[in-house]
């Protein structure tokens, strides 16, 4: 005879959901949505998390279960949940101590943006009245078994006794065996349960079942197996232990069929998968982020959603195989681009400067190099070199000086150069000689320009010019990194 009173499941991670036994805090929502494994057992809170480790074509699955101590009681507690593929190839076990990655949580592929955002951005010193800010930053910074049969239709495959539990692995040809098996345990699944169950009887499926055999030995040996012991804002203890189980399958799986009983309830479900894996299907309210070494797939939608089990390709989606590859050259990949924004901003700015005067393309490609010793390097370099006669095919003539005006620049420069050598003998000493440094290399390259544009504007316009297009073509970059990251 069923009692339908003494019976309190969790469907673990398709059945097992903690909810049952947990007795949850309300909320506007139902639960309380908290995307880190520290944060998740530390709340009382109906949710489901595992681990998933796959390897050449074996799958470890580990679901937590999480127990508070208040409405734990041995006779109302177990858990079911199916697996695919025959029981002989599988084997279960119990874990003491469910072993979750812990991380800093930041996508790899938002990692790799960071990455080349801070290699553009340090791009940016290259043009000096801008860049002094991160020069600033930086040098202050610096300073600081096999079973036995039972019944012909239905075979008990493994059974194991840990931590005052019991685990056993089944198979079964026919419901009404199966509902025997659970009967003579005293358990008892509502209807809609044992539909969705008796889909799974038959084909090549088998069954995970747990319960709790000794709860003072269980009490005894969960509570010590981790650091966490209370939920937030609560005296009550919990329990902590892991069932896992090894199959072999072609895709990864994680069975979720059985979380629909719980119908508009919102119960969220933590996975984390070793290395780099894509769900096939997909659900409202999933979320997948790739960390260094693990997958995280966090799903917080309605459990009446969960119509399919969720089944994970074990290969990365090509924007994390895009980011690895960013984060593995990025040295390189920042020299190319910087190479490419300088000399794309030098050859469009000579067009438009000096477009009527037929600019020689490959000698201002070769200028744009220099911009790799600043903006203000590129200007050296071109008054230098005097671009406005000798890079161009109908040269333009510059302006002549009068010599207090040659004298007074002459003289300024020597004072900065003066100054300069003070602060670079000063700066590891006090902080504050470092902005002097900077303010003072800002005002030399600003001095020059001004003195270059005097005698002629065009080199002027064209270093400016340049300026402005390596930014734009940065930006371009950057756009271009995105949708190579993302999409």
């Amino acid at each position: 005879m069923y009692k339908k009173n003494i019976i309190l499941f969790m469907l673990v991670l398709s059945c097992l959901t903690f909810g049952s036994i947990l007795m949850p805090i309300a909320t506007s929502d139902g639960c309380i949505f908290i995307p880190t494994y520290e944060n998740w057992i530390m709340t009382p809170e109906e949710k489901q998390m595992a681990l998933i480790e796959y390897e050449n074509g074996i799958e470890n699955l580990t679901i937590a279960v999480d127990l508070r101590n208040s409405s734990l009681n041995a006779s109302q507690t177990f858990w079911i949940f199916p697996v695919p593929g025959k029981p002989e190839d599988a084997s279960i076990d119990i874990i003491n101590n469910p072993d979750f990655y812990y991380s800093s949580y930041e996508d790899i592929r938002d990692s790799a943006k960071d990455e080349i955002s801070g290699s553009l951005f340090f791009m940016t010193m290259s043009q000096a009245y801008i860049g002094v800010v991160p020069l600033i930053y930086y040098l202050y910074s610096s300073f600081y078994g096999m079973g036995y049969k039972e019944d012909q239709d239905l075979e008990i495959y493994q059974h194991i006794e840990k931590m005052g539990l019991v685990s056993e692995l089944i198979y079964a040809n026919t419901s009404d065996v199966l509902d025997f098996y659970l009967e003579d345990k005293n358990i008892s699944l509502p209807e809609n349960a044992t539909e969705i169950i008796n889909e799974y009887i038959g084909k090549e499926y088998s069954f995970v079942v747990s319960w709790i055999s000794d709860l003072e030995t269980f009490k005894k040996e969960a509570y010590g197996n981790d650091n966490y012991h209370f939920y937030w804002g609560s005296d009550d203890p919990h329990y902590i232990f892991g069932l896992s189980v090894t199959f072999p399958t072609d895709d990864i799986f994680y069975p979720m069929r059985l979380t629909s009983v719980y119908d508009d309830k919102i119960i969220p479900i933590l996975i984390q998968v070793k290395g780099h894996a894509t769900p096939i299907n997909t659900y409202s309210g999933l979320q997948t982020d790739y960390y260094r070494s693990f997958t995280e797939i966090i799903i917080n939608t309605k459990s009446s959603e969960f119509t399919k089990d969720l089944w994970i390709k074990n290969k990365a989606p090509n924007s994390v195989e895009n980011a690895k590859f960013i984060s593995s050259n990025l040295v390189l990949i920042s020299i190319i681009v910087f190479i490419l924004a300088s000399i794309f901003a030098s050859l469009i700015s000579s067009i438009i400067v000096y477009l009527k005067n037929k600019p020689i393309i490959w000698k201002f490609a070769l200028i744009g190099l220099f911009n790799f010793l600043t903006i203000f390097f590129v200007f050296f370099v071109c008054s230098v070199f005097k671009i406005s006669q000798n890079f161009v095919k109908k040269p333009v003539k510059e302006k002549n000086l009068s010599k207090k005006i040659i004298f007074a620049f002459r003289l300024a420069f020597l004072i900065i150069g003066i100054l300069t050598v003070i602060s670079i003998g000063l700066m590891f000493s006090n902080y504050l000689f470092v902005f002097m440094l900077a303010a003072l290399l800002i005002t030399y390259g600003v001095l020059m320009i001004i003195y270059g544009g005097l005698k002629n504007p065009r080199i002027t316009l064209y270093t400016g010019l340049f300026s402005i297009f390596f930014f734009l073509f940065l930006f371009i970059f950057m756009i271009m990194f995105n949708f190579f990251l993302y999409y």
